[in-house]
């Protein structure tokens, strides 16, 4: 809970530093400064560190020069509280939203809602997966299709771990697991997407506990 409070906090902090002409890396260096800040605010104990893949632009592994108007902006990060990782994830836009992203967004949105509705002790990770992906077809977008839509967090330290909401996956949610659902989509030429949130399953459903502050919706940033 306090690794995704900070996360949530740290996120929202950044986003007025996604504006024209920002690198990938002083933003990403700018997030690590917002977790401390974060972190100082709540008076958190322990050790606490972040990472974080912010991304943008039509590549959205490489992220070249500066922010520019039109960009998608991916910002996938997390806090990391005595070695235990938040995950969240939220996706931009500098200025308005191409007429593709907009809709290549929408899909993963009703994807994640498709996906988010059905966490609740005894469901299936692999009928998950499967309402995900039934969502992006019928928004229209049939050819989509992605290995997993989130993973278990808080097993070990510092790492994204088994298990993964996948089609092949045998295990059903049960209370006490932190699972990471995310959404994502990354498409050479127009940008990295991505909608996620960090659940716990509770013996009644399902807490947030980063994201839930958060809008999902493409977000358009003043050019």
């Amino acid at each position: 809970r306090e690794a995704g409070a900070i996360t949530e906090a740290a996120l929202a902090s950044l986003v007025p530093h996604l504006r024209d002409g920002a690198t990938r890396a002083a933003l990403g260096r700018r997030f690590l400064d917002l977790v401390a800040e974060a972190a100082a605010a709540r008076g958190a104990r322990g050790a606490v560190t972040a990472w974080e893949y912010v991304g943008f632009g039509a590549s959205p592994w490489s992220s070249p020069g500066g922010l520019a108007r039109g960009d998608v902006v991916k910002v996938d990060v997390g806090a990391v509280v005595e070695g235990y990782s938040a995950d969240l994830a939220r996706t931009f836009t500098l200025g308005p939203a191409p007429p593709r992203a907009r809709a290549v967004h929408d899909a993963l949105r009703a994807a994640f809602e498709a996906g988010r509705a059905l966490f609740r002790p005894g469901a299936a990770l692999r009928d998950i997966h499967a309402a995900c992906l039934r969502a992006v077809h019928r928004a229209g977008f049939p050819g989509y299709a992605r290995g997993h839509f989130g993973h278990g967090l808080g097993a070990s330290v510092w790492s994204e771990e088994w298990p993964y909401t996948a089609a092949d996956s045998e295990v059903v949610l049960e209370p006490g697991m932190v699972m990471a659902f995310e959404a994502p989509w990354y498409i050479e030429g127009l940008g990295g997407f991505i909608i996620e949130d960090m659940l716990l399953v509770t013996e009644g459903g399902v807490e947030t506990l980063s994201g839930a502050g958060l809008p999902r919706d493409l977000v358009e940033l003043p050019a």
